[in-house]
């Protein structure tokens, strides 16, 4: 790939980097057939610039190693790489979300070990964010889910259905105590 097609994607990525809708702009053909492969030719050409990885797990043009991507430009950009932190700190709290979110039906959709790992990359990741109001909240959130996950665990020890009014009746005592 030429100086321009790298220039013009450059351009483009750059521009798109902190919008909403930004998978309506770049449509399947413009990733496939220029953003994708200038991208990975600048990985090859420029190993040490950690803007196409960036790129590559932000927009998710390789979804099954995006988290990959999206490593390989926090490792190399370190504490600069707020876009990468974010995306990928959004990427571990949905994993959690979506291994809790059938608890109800006493259906825990991961394994635990892997999530113990992920709060904990989580926390480190949320700790390298610079913006204190988007912290704030991904704390919080990253909370409801260590909060969720000790629970399981308490649970999962103890019973084998109804997690749901359990926590509850656990919550209460909580309270109680206080």
């Amino acid at each position: 790939m030429g100086h321009s097609a790298t220039t013009a994607v450059h351009g483009l990525v750059a521009a798109c980097e902190r919008e909403e809708e930004v998978h309506e702009l770049l449509i399947h053909p413009l990733n496939e057939r220029l953003l994708k492969p200038v991208l990975k030719q600048w990985m090859n050409d420029l190993p040490e610039d950690v803007r196409p990885y960036r790129w590559f797990g932000v927009f998710s043009f390789e979804e099954d190693n995006r988290l990959e991507y999206l490593q390989t430009a926090i490792d190399r950009g370190g504490r600069q790489e707020q876009l990468a932190i974010e995306t990928m700190i959004r990427h571990l709290l949905n994993w959690l979300w979506y291994a809790f979110h059938h608890l109800n039906e006493d259906l825990y959709l991961s394994e635990t070990e892997d999530d113990a790992e992920t709060l904990k990359e989580t926390r480190l990741l949320i700790d390298q964010l610079d913006d204190s109001v988007q912290k704030t909240e991904f704390m919080e959130e990253w909370q409801e889910h260590a909060r969720t996950y000790e629970l399981w665990l308490r649970f999962s020890k103890e019973e084998t259905a109804g997690f749901m009014e359990w926590r509850e009746r656990q919550e209460k005592q909580g309270e109680n105590k206080q």
